[in-house]
């Protein structure tokens, strides 16, 4: 082979990698059960970006040999059933703490009697595992903090969203794709009773 047709042949190659690797990325943006989940819209100071933030993503666990916590600076948490051992309770708090950090879990979401203000009804994260659960809606989430009390804070998808602050009106919802693996994305929003997808 010449060089010029080994150096072209490599750039398609690469390029088909890359190429593979955005699709199997965006993959969760068109494919997948819709969910909605409640979301806060907030808007960040000084840019007018508006970010997204879920009650969902922060979660108190059903262990038994946790540390005090402080109510007074505690947020509003949602309680979770572990399904299998997410924290051991046979382990000191802090090296639990330690060993959750930056680590996979799944939440297993049901649909709920409220509803978003499009008349759709909400889902809510009811249990935690670390594998996936069979015959349940699981979502794929990183634990990005976690004390010895076992409150744990999970990253769902979210971060800015390409939406005007005129838009950021509560309450709002949500919606995502997720995927049976448990990848997802956001699609859009629900907010003043439209969708708005992005």
């Amino acid at each position: 082979m010449m060089p010029r047709t080994r150096i072209a042949t490599a750039a398609v190659l690469v390029m088909a990698i890359a190429s593979g690797v955005w699709l199997y990325l965006l993959w969760p943006r068109w494919y997948g059960t819709e969910v909605l989940l409640p979301v806060t819209l907030g808007v960040r100071n000084g840019g007018g970006d508006v970010i997204a933030s879920y009650p969902d993503s922060r979660l108190r666990l059903d262990a038994t040999n946790t540390q005090a916590v402080d109510s007074k600076t505690e947020n509003a948490q949602v309680d979770v059933r572990s399904v299998g051992v997410v924290w051991d309770s046979h382990n000191n708090p802090v090296e639990e703490t330690s060993r959750l950090r930056n680590r996979i879990v799944y939440l297993q979401l049901k649909p709920t009697d409220k509803k978003s203000t499009s008349g759709e009804p909400l889902w809510h994260a009811v249990t935690i595992s670390t594998t996936l659960v069979p015959d349940a809606l699981n979502l794929r989430v990183e634990v990005s903090d976690t004390n010895p009390s076992a409150r744990i804070v999970v990253n769902i998808a979210g971060g800015r969203l390409p939406i005007t602050k005129e838009m950021a009106v509560s309450p709002a919802a949500a919606i995502l794709k997720v995927l049976p693996s448990g990848r997802h994305a956001i699609v859009g929003v629900i907010t003043g009773g439209q969708r708005r997808y992005f």
